[in-house]
C-alpha cells in the first residue's frame, strides 16, 4: 500500500444536507480544538458542503492509505480501519459491520470525497455543525444518538430465516418511509433486493443453501433517496425446512383440505405427491404456488387415506422434502344439471351439461311432465343441446342422470321449466361478426326434420351453398368477393321453408399478416432491456421478470402482433387487448353462438414506440387493483412471477416456471442489480 500523503491522492469529504446557501461565509473544520480550515479547504457540490477527510484523519492520528488496483482507501489507527471504495456507496467499519452513505465515494479534483457520519460511525467521533457560522466541529466523544442507524439481528451466519430490527435516531427516523434488505456481493458491490419494509421490521429469506454476501439494509425517504444503511458479512448455511401446514397428522377432513407450503427459503418451484395410503398408488401434482395454498379433494362420495408430501427445489437446484403428513379426507358427492334454471322460460335451445366431482361412464338427459318422462340423450359425459320440438308447449322439468363405475345410478334434482313451442333453425359454424378467411365448416340445428338445406349468402355478391342434411358442409371462400355478407340457413320440410336468423360475417379472400419480428432474437435483451432497467429504477418491479415476460409473449420479438389485414406493426410487446396510443390492431379470437366456437376478429393495443408499450404494461401492472399480490413481491422476480399468475396475467400453471426458467438461462437476473 502506498501513503497517500505521498501522491495527494486521498481525500475525503465531509457533507451536510442543507438549504441552497449564497454568500456564505467559508466553511470552518474545527478537529478537536484544531483550526485546519486553511489545509481543508471545503467545495460546495449539488448544494452540498464538502470538505476534505485527510487532514482530518491525520488531525486525528489515523493512517490514510490507498490501494491502486482496486480502488479502495482505508483509515486506520490502533482501534481498527475502515475501507471505502472509489464509486461505491459502502463503508466497511472497524467491526466488520458497514455503513451506507447516500452518495458514492467519489473524487473530485482528483480526491476522494466520503460522508462526515462516516467519522461519527467509523472511530465513534462526535460531529456538529453550527449553521450561523458555517462551521463543521469533529471531536472525541460519542456521536448524537438522534442521528443513529442500528440493526438489531444482524449475525455473522444464517440458517434460516432472519428477521432485523431497524433502530433509528429520532432525526432518522423522521426521514424514513421505507427500507428494502439487499443480498450485495462483498466483491462487486452489486446486490439484489431480498426484502422490502414500510415499518422497522424486516426479513432476509434465503434463496441459495449456501451464500456468502453482505446483508445490507438500506432506508429511503419519501422521495425514493437512501438516506442511510448499515449491514454486515453474512454466511448463508441454510438448514432447509419444508413443512406441510393446513393439516394435521391423523386428522379427518371434510370435502376440501387446503394445505399450505411453508419453507424457509425461496423455491424456484414446488409440487405435490399424494399417496393413497389403501392402495399405494401415488399421483404428483406438479407446478404449485409455492407461496399460496393449494386445495385438495377426493372423487365425491369417496373417502381416503392419504399421505401427502411437499418437494420443493431450489435455486440451485436442490430438491426438499417435507416430512409426510397422513390425514383421511371425505368428499361428498355434488351433481346438478346445469345450463337451465328453476322456471326458466325455453322458447329457444339450451345447452345442457352436469356438474359432478366423480366419474361416470354414462350421462342421460330427461325431459318430463305429470304424464311421464323421455329420455333426451344418453352420452359418456359432456353437453348436450337441447332443442324443444315444434309441439311441445306447457309445463316440465328437466333432470340429468349418472351411471358410476360401479354401476350405482345418480339423478339430479329436477329443474322446472315452461316450453314455448315454435318452429327452430339454428345457424352453426358462423355468428355474429366471423371472419372467413379459410375452408369453414356450415352445420344447422333445427327441431323439424329436413328435406334439403341451403346457406344463403347476400352481400358484394350474392350465392348459395347446398348443405349436407343433418351434417356438416364444407364452404371454401375461395373465389369469392371479399366483403360483408348477410348469412343465413335455409332448410325445406314437410311443414314447409325454415329460416335461421340472419348474421352479418365478414369474407377475406386478399392476404392475411401474421405475427412479425420487431428485432433480431439474438438482440433482444440488447435492445430492451434498458427499457426495463429504466422501469425497474422507477417503479421497484423487477427487471428480470419484465424481460421475461416480452420473450414469452413474442416469442423473443419474433412474434410480435400485426394487423392481420393491413400488416401494420402493433409494438406491443405484451399481448394486451384494447386501444393503446396508436390505436388498435386486428387479430383473432373466438366466440361462441349456437353452441359452436367461430373466429371473430379481436383489437389489441398498439403504440407508436416500444418505449410506450413498455410503459403500458408497468402502468397495467401498477394500477389495477387485482395486481396488488403482485406489487408487494414485484421487487424478486421468483415470488413475483407466481403472483402475477395468481393475479389473473395468465391462466397456464406453468406460467410462472416458464418466466423463472427464461430468467435463470439467460441470466437475466444480474439486470435487478444494484450498485452500492
Amino acid at each position: 500500500m502506498k501513503r497517500v500523503s505521498k501522491f495527494s491522492l486521498i481525500f475525503g469529504i465531509v457533507f451536510l444536507s442543507i438549504t441552497k446557501i449564497y454568500a456564505r461565509p467559508k466553511t470552518k473544520i474545527i478537529v478537536n480544538g484544531n483550526d485546519i480550515t486553511d489545509v481543508a479547504q471545503s467545495v460546495n457540490k449539488d448544494d452540498r458542503i464538502l470538505v476534505p477527510i485527510r487532514f482530518i484523519s491525520e488531525a486525528l492520528n489515523k493512517e490514510v492509505n490507498y490501494i491502486d488496483y482496486s480502488k479502495e482507501v482505508v483509515i486506520s489507527d490502533v482501534s481498527g480501519k475502515m475501507t471505502l471504495q472509489i464509486g461505491s456507496r459502502l463503508i466497511e467499519l472497524p467491526n466488520g459491520e458497514y455503513i451506507l452513505s447516500d452518495v458514492p465515494a467519489q473524487l473530485i479534483n482528483d480526491r476522494t470525497y466520503v460522508p462526515v457520519r462516516v467519522i461519527a460511525e467509523s472511530f465513534n467521533m462526535a460531529v456538529s455543525y453550527d449553521f450561523p457560522t458555517n462551521t463543521v466541529t469533529i471531536e472525541d466523544g460519542t456521536p448524537n444518538p438522534d442521528d443513529s442507524y442500528q440493526i438489531q439481528g444482524l449475525e455473522d451466519v444464517a440458517r434460516t430465516i432472519q428477521n432485523y430490527t431497524i433502530i433509528p435516531g429520532k432525526n432518522i427516523a423522521s426521514r424514513i418511509v421505507k427500507s428494502n434488505l439487499f443480498i450485495v456481493d462483498p466483491i462487486t458491490k452489486k446486490g439484489i433486493i431480498n426484502g422490502k419494509s414500510t415499518n422497522l421490521s424486516i426479513s432476509y429469506t434465503p434463496i441459495k443453501a449456501k451464500d456468502f454476501s453482505i446483508i445490507l439494509i438500506a432506508s429511503y425517504d419519501k422521495n425514493g433517496n437512501i438516506v442511510t444503511g448499515r449491514g454486515k458479512k453474512v454466511s448463508t448455511k441454510l438448514v432447509p425446512e419444508v413443512s406441510l401446514e393446513g393439516v394435521t397428522e391423523g386428522a379427518v377432513v371434510y370435502e376440501k383440505a387446503e394445505l399450505m407450503p411453508k419453507m424457509n427459503f425461496i423455491p424456484v418451484s414446488l409440487s405435490y405427491t399424494v399417496l393413497d395410503n389403501n392402495t399405494g398408488n401415488a399421483k404428483k401434482y406438479e407446478n404449485k404456488d409455492p407461496f399460496a395454498p393449494w386445495q385438495f379433494e377426493v372423487p365425491g362420495g369417496e373417502s381416503r387415506n392419504v399421505q401427502v408430501t411437499i418437494n420443493a427445489i431450489d435455486i440451485d437446484g436442490n430438491n426438499y422434502i417435507s416430512n409426510p403428513v397422513n390425514f383421511e379426507i371425505q368428499t361428498s358427492r355434488r351433481f346438478a344439471l346445469t345450463g337451465v334454471k328453476q322456471n326458466e322460460v325455453i322458447n329457444k335451445t339450451v345447452k345442457l351439461n352436469v356438474n359432478r366431482n366423480f366419474d361416470v361412464t354414462s350421462t342421460r338427459y330427461y325431459l318430463g311432465n305429470a304424464v311421464g318422462e323421455t329420455l333426451l340423450k344418453e352420452k359418456p359425459y359432456g353437453e348436450f343441446i337441447f332443442n324443444p320440438s315444434e309441439d311441445l308447449n306447457g309445463s316440465y322439468y328437466l333432470r340429468s342422470e349418472v351411471t358410476l363405475p360401479s354401476g350405482e345410478i345418480l339423478s339430479s334434482d329436477k329443474v322446472n321449466v315452461t316450453i314455448k313451442g315454435g318452429r327452430r333453425l339454428l345457424l352453426q359454424g358462423v355468428g355474429p361478426n366471423a371472419v372467413i378467411t379459410g375452408d369453414t365448416e356450415l352445420s344447422y340445428d333445427s327441431n323439424l326434420e329436413a328435406k334439403s338445406v341451403k346457406y344463403i349468402f347476400n352481400g358484394p355478391q350474392s350465392f348459395t351453398v347446398t348443405g349436407i342434411i343433418g351434417g356438416k358442409t364444407k364452404f371454401s371462400p375461395a373465389n369469392r368477393k371479399s366483403g360483408t355478407y348477410k348469412i343465413y340457413a335455409e332448410i325445406e320440410t314437410n311443414k314447409g321453408t325454415l329460416k335461421s336468423d340472419v348474421v352479418s360475417v365478414k369474407i377475406h379472400n386478399e392476404k392475411i399478416f401474421g405475427p412479425a419480428p420487431i428485432v433480431p432474437k439474438n438482440k433482444f435483451i440488447e435492445e430492451f432491456s434498458p427499457l426495463a432497467v429504466e422501469a425497474m429504477k422507477k417503479t421497484g418491479m423487477a427487471a428480470s421478470i419484465q424481460m421475461a415476460q416480452a420473450i414469452l409473449e413474442t416469442g423473443w420479438g419474433q412474434y410480435v402482433p400485426v394487423d392481420k389485414y393491413t400488416g401494420r406493426i402493433s409494438r406491443n410487446l405484451f399481448g394486451i387487448k384494447g386501444k393503446g396510443s396508436a390505436g388498435s390492431i386486428i387479430s383473432n379470437t373466438w366466440e361462441e353462438y349456437n353452441g359452436v366456437l367461430y373466429r371473430i376478429d379481436d383489437y389489441f393495443r398498439a403504440y407508436n414506440t416500444v418505449n410506450e408499450s413498455w410503459n403500458d404494461h408497468k402502468k397495467l401492472l401498477l394500477t389495477k387493483e387485482r395486481y396488488q399480490i403482485f406489487r408487494d413481491v414485484m421487487f424478486d422476480y421468483i415470488r413475483g412471477a407466481y403472483a402475477i399468475r395468481r393475479a389473473g396475467y395468465a391462466t397456464d400453471s406453468g406460467y410462472p416456471g416458464k418466466l423463472i426458467k427464461i430468467i435463470n438461462d439467460n441470466n437475466l437476473r444480474k439486470l435487478d442489480e444494484v450498485s452500492f
